[in-house]
């Protein structure tokens, strides 16, 4: 009887150990990644976009340098922690610096135009830690302004 129960331990064992090298755990960690980027999207597809109005001052999360990749053209993101205590994010054109987690920045409003506002928007990024992909999915509102650090 022991005989048996080892043998059939064994044969789990292996049949694990052959479906793990035969794509099974590729497979499982694409249709993951595809969850957690749909959960994602669904979270910046509510994210609602307004011209900041009175000076704020938020606690550095993440921040996103401005980048140029091929036709694509990608302002400064910064999200943060208001005073309020509420997730914010905020797009910037013109900032030049870096923003360390925990580093307090300035907004302060700016005009941008029509156009401006329909061709830059913060990039999608892919966060795989649960945490963070949570605080993404606090932010309810991205803020058009400069970041004066």
């Amino acid at each position: 009887m022991n005989n048996i129960i080892r043998n059939n331990f064994l044969l789990r064992g292996l049949i694990i150990i052959y479906l793990g090298s035969s794509g099974c755990s590729s497979r499982y960690k694409s249709m993951r990644a595809e969850l957690i980027h749909n959960r994602l999207a669904s979270c910046v597809n509510k994210w609602e976009y307004k011209d900041l109005k009175d000076t704020l001052i938020i606690s550095g999360w993440y921040f996103f340098s401005h980048a140029n990749i091929d036709l694509n053209i990608f302002p400064n993101f910064l999200i943060g922690k208001a005073e309020n205590g509420s997730y914010v994010g905020v797009i910037d054109k013109e900032f030049n610096g870096q923003i360390r987690v925990g580093d307090n920045a300035t907004i302060v409003p700016y005009k941008w135009d029509s156009i401006d506002k329909m061709r830059m928007k913060p990039p999608f990024i892919f966060w795989e830690k649960r945490k963070e992909r949570s605080i993404v999915c606090k932010i309810r509102t991205i803020y058009y302004g400069r970041i004066e650090h």
